[in-house]
C-alpha cells in the first residue's frame, strides 16, 4: 500500500474515533475536541486530494499552518473554558490520552513516510504533516497537563510520569 493511501486511512480511522470521543466528552471539553476535529477533518482532506496525485506529474498542494490549525485564540477560548470546569473528570483524562497517542503515532507515521521517500517534494509535504500534528500533540499536551495537576491537586501527589508518554 502505497504511503498517502495509508496516511488517509489513518486520518479516517482517528477521525472516526475523534467523533465517537466528542461525544462521549464532558461539555467543557467538547470546544477542545471539535477544534481537533476540525484540524484532523482538513489534514484528512488535504491527503485525499493528494492520495491518487503522481508526483511525477502534479504538484502536492501547499501545507498551509493557518489553515491546518485553528488560531491561537480560538484554541484559547476552548482552553479556557474548560479551565473553568469543574475538577477531575476521568473520562475527560482517559479521552485525552486516547487522542494523544493517536496524533503522537499519526506524527511518527509521517516523519518515517518523510524519511523514506524518494521524491524530495513528497518528503517536504509528509513533514510538513509531521510538524502539523506535533502542534497539535502539544497543544493536546497542555489541556492533559491541567487534568493532570486537578488530579495531582486532589490526591496529593503526581500520579503519573509526566513527560514520558
Amino acid at each position: 500500500m502505497l504511503p498517502m493511501k495509508f496516511a488517509v486511512l489513518l486520518e479516517k480511522s482517528i477521525n472516526k474515533n475523534l467523533e465517537k470521543v466528542r461525544l462521549d466528552v464532558s461539555a467543557e471539553l467538547q470546544p477542545i475536541v471539535t477544534l481537533i476535529q476540525q484540524t484532523q477533518s482538513l489534514i484528512f482532506d488535504l491527503l485525499q486530494e493528494t492520495s491518487d496525485v503522481n508526483i511525477d506529474y502534479a504538484k502536492l498542494p501547499e501545507v498551509n499552518l493557518t489553515v491546518l490549525i485553528a488560531a491561537d485564540d480560538l484554541w484559547q477560548k476552548a482552553v479556557s473554558s474548560y479551565t473553568d470546569a469543574p475538577p477531575i473528570n476521568t473520562d475527560d483524562l482517559i479521552q485525552m490520552w486516547t487522542i494523544y497517542a493517536s496524533i503522537e503515532k499519526s506524527a511518527q507515521y509521517y516523519q518515517q513516510a518523510s524519511l523514506n521517500s524518494p521524491h524530495p517534494a513528497t518528503r517536504l509535504f509528509l513533514s510538513s504533516l509531521s510538524e502539523i500534528k506535533n502542534i497539535l500533540r502539544r497543544r493536546v499536551s497542555g489541556v492533559l497537563r491541567m487534568i493532570y495537576n486537578d488530579v495531582w491537586s486532589e490526591v496529593g501527589f503526581a500520579p503519573f510520569v509526566l513527560g514520558k508518554e
